[in-house]
């Protein structure tokens, strides 16, 4: 699959440097003024509490809705094109599992499925390579993402008996915005609603790749802007600190960097391979 990719054109030490010199700049000012509590102090004290925290269409609107009517199909039809399309169909095909067979079967009948075979089928190969690749960066972060927040002992501010919760958490033990680890603890780092945006930051490097640079910046920034939205909004339910969707997006952004990085490592591999079989 990756034997047609060219030398992938990243400069790895650019990629890896800035985004953390932002982070940690952005990280510092958190720890001096303290943002992450007095936010959440702020908004806990408002009249009954956080806003919205108990508003079933605010909690359709901008939880349920995104996830499911957005970031989720989107998703689907990524991994969909990536991985029952091409270029795998042919195998597919090939079990021999009667009631597989029969699933299969009504699926390629799909007028979509059949349609969107012929288009991929005309696409050369390294981009449906690069196709892959986003899909598994994306399915990475969000594993990743999410046994980070199964070992974490963050509890969300909502929690917090001193914000309005029953978890009795002193403040001074509070570390935010580092997270701890505990086996059984609040499981509310990093953020988990804003990663529906942020885990597409691996399209950056995949459009980057096909030579497309005005549409990796697009969707590079597409993915921050919605990331922080879904993010602050959960923060406006005292789901969240304001500090857990920057860990959500620079460490999606890292999970991205180590599978495109390994693909080229990958594909020089390949590449002296093949050099060293040609001249025996």
């Amino acid at each position: 699959m990756y034997q047609s990719l060219q030398p992938i054109p990243f400069r790895w030490a650019r990629l890896i440097i800035i985004p953390f010199v932002v982070f940690a700049g952005i990280i510092a000012l958190f720890v001096k003024f303290d943002i992450d509590k007095q936010l959440a102090y702020f908004l806990s004290h408002q009249p009954g509490g956080f806003p919205y925290a108990n508003s079933d269409s605010y909690e359709f609107w901008f939880h349920f809705f995104p996830k499911r009517a957005i970031s989720g199909p989107l998703f689907v039809a990524m991994l969909t094109l990536a991985i029952a399309l091409i270029p795998f169909a042919t195998w597919l095909e090939k079990i021999s599992n009667a009631r597989w067979q029969k699933i299969f079967s009504r699926f390629t009948q799909l007028n979509v499925v059949c349609k969107s075979r012929l288009w991929l089928a005309s696409l050369p190969k390294v981009t449906r390579a690069v196709l892959w690749l986003t899909v598994i960066a994306i399915v990475f972060s969000m594993e990743m993402i999410g046994h980070l927040k199964r070992a974490s002992n963050v509890y969300c501010p909502i929690t917090i008996q001193v914000y309005g919760g029953s978890e009795v958490v002193p403040l001074d033990t509070i570390t935010e915005p580092f997270p701890t680890f505990a086996s059984h603890g609040g499981q509310c780092w990093p953020g988990g609603h804003s990663i529906t945006g942020f885990i597409f930051e691996a399209c950056f490097f995949g459009f980057y790749l096909l030579g497309m640079r005005r549409a990796a910046w697009t969707s590079l920034l597409v993915a921050l802007v919605y990331g922080n939205f879904l993010g602050l909004t959960q923060v406006l339910r005292g789901q969240h600190y304001l500090s857990h969707q920057l860990w959500s997006s620079i460490l999606c952004w890292y999970f991205s960097i180590v599978i495109f990085w390994l693909a080229e490592k990958f594909n020089h591999y390949r590449q002296s391979k093949l050099i060293q079989t040609t001249k025996l």
